[in-house]
């Protein structure tokens, strides 16, 4: 009769822990890397935005029923070169804390009825009527109206409208806005403006 070699044994032991050991490693690592988040950096990538320009006009407005002048402004970033930008996958972040203490997000882009107007489904605040921002009033919004193909690219515009009726600028006043491509996470456009005496 046969007698298993000792040496045999060992051997198959020792392949076998080192075996389980690799097993329980790769096991962790995968449960690591779902629940600490590292999978996160498999997200969009930014577009590649090269060179654009932004301006803030002043637009002086009078209120006939009270007889007053209010000072507001549309801001527009024109688009020169890069990749094309879906408008549903842009926010704007516009910040007024200089002028009215506020801040406001424009999301769900574009407008949805093609009317040239932001709706509550447009703002972050939920409430058109008392935003800051706001389209209209012969402001041409360019992609982020649903009328135009909704793709930001070059030679393209979009613009929005600062309602001085809810958030007066006074010269000397800072203005920030950001347009903030959501799948990545990313700021592709900022602007920092300072307000100039209405003409």
């Amino acid at each position: 009769m046969k007698q298993k070699s000792s040496k045999g044994l060992g051997l198959s032991d020792l392949i076998g822990g080192a075996l389980m050991l690799l097993i329980v490693v790769v096991t962790a690592s995968g449960v690591a890397y779902l629940t600490l988040g590292v999978g996160d950096s498999l997200q969009e990538p930014t577009p590649n935005v090269v060179e654009y320009s932004g301006i803030l006009e002043e637009q002086e407005y009078y209120d006939e029923s009270s007889d007053t002048y209010f000072n507001g402004g549309k801001i527009t970033f024109e688009y020169h070169q890069g990749q094309n930008i879906n408008v549903n996958d842009m926010e704007i972040y516009v910040d007024l804390q200089d002028s009215c203490e506020t801040t406001e997000t424009l999301i769900n882009l574009p407008t949805k009825d093609g009317s040239g107007s932001f709706s509550d489904a447009n703002v972050k605040s939920g409430d058109i009527a008392s935003s800051p921002i706001d389209g209209g009033y012969s402001t041409n919004l360019g992609r982020l109206d649903s009328d135009t193909s909704n793709e930001f690219k070059p030679a393209s515009k979009i613009k929005f409208r600062i309602a001085s009726s809810d958030c007066e600028l006074t010269p000397g006043d800072e203005v920030s806005a950001s347009v903030i491509h959501e799948p990545s996470d990313s700021i592709i456009m900022n602007e920092d403006f300072t307000v100039e005496e209405y003409s």
